[in-house]
């Protein structure tokens, strides 16, 4: 599952703009989850997470999504909501980090650290061990081959920065460099971790108002004008071309409806 910190408030409004977003299978997942919450029997959450599937995909199979949607009502049914306001990461942590040799490695023990203190709130036992099943490279804005992003790993563990699985089969790594102190950031949105470290380094990065990622600003742009991501900026421009239409339709419609009645 993706990390969100309060699913809460995110399924809520998954359900009401009738959002699948990008992962269908978590996103109904997390509203079986809150009508678990509310009390609802197995056949009766069904009903309720096929009929906001239908509200997001009118067209769609039920059928085809059968298995898919079992799933996600026993995953909501087993499992309760996590609701976290944030994750503070403390100055010593960071110092640490800002050590580490090289921006991409910076940008891993980063984003390991902010999913290992993460887990920790949810499951304390856990104990700073990260799943590496994960998308952590995604989620640390690292493209790169699958031989340098081991060669990544392999860096945080010569530092002892990490700690490696003694299993031979156990890819999981354990981070070493979680330390109390004073608060230096507090991550609200695990979207785009590596993105949010390098606008804490103050390189050209910055927040899209509209939908809160950490995105970098283009080298021809002007930083003090960007308000959205591309994808949103491209939203917000039908958005407004669509209203302009309907304002002048309207006008339209009113100058004739005038006209008519003089």
């Amino acid at each position: 599952m993706s990390i969100i910190l309060n699913e809460l408030e995110w399924t809520k409004k998954a359900m009401a703009e009738n959002d699948l977003g990008q992962n269908a299978a978590e996103t109904m997942g997390r509203v079986a989850k809150y009508y678990a919450m509310l009390g609802y029997k197995k056949a009766d959450i069904r009903k309720e997470v096929e009929a906001f599937f239908l509200r997001c995909k009118p067209y769609a199979s039920v059928v085809c999504w059968s298995d898919t949607i079992e799933s996600a009502v026993k995953y909501g049914m087993k499992h309760q909501f996590i609701m976290i306001d944030r994750v503070v990461v403390t100055k010593p942590e960071m110092e640490k980090i800002k050590a580490v040799k090289g921006v991409q490695a910076q940008r891993l023990a980063f984003t390991l650290l902010c999913i290992a203190k993460f887990t920790m709130l949810v499951e304390p036992k856990t104990d700073g061990w990260v799943n590496t099943e994960r998308d952590i490279m995604k989620m640390a804005n690292i493209n790169t081959s699958y031989k340098r992003q081991n060669l990544l790993y392999g860096q945080l563990l010569d530092e002892g920065m990490l700690q490696a699985s003694k299993r031979i089969t156990n890819l999981n790594v354990r981070v070493l460099y979680m330390e109390d102190g004073e608060a230096e950031l507090a991550i609200t949105d695990y979207r785009n971790l590596g993105n949010q470290y390098m606008k804490y380094l103050g390189k050209p990065y910055f927040v899209c108002k509209n939908c809160g990622q950490t995105v970098k600003i283009p080298a021809n742009a002007n930083p003090w004008s960007m308000k959205y991501c591309p994808d949103c900026a491209a939203q917000v421009k039908i958005k407004k071309s669509v209203d302009s239409v309907m304002r002048r339709r309207r006008l339209h419609d009113g100058n004739a409806a005038s006209a008519a009645s003089i």
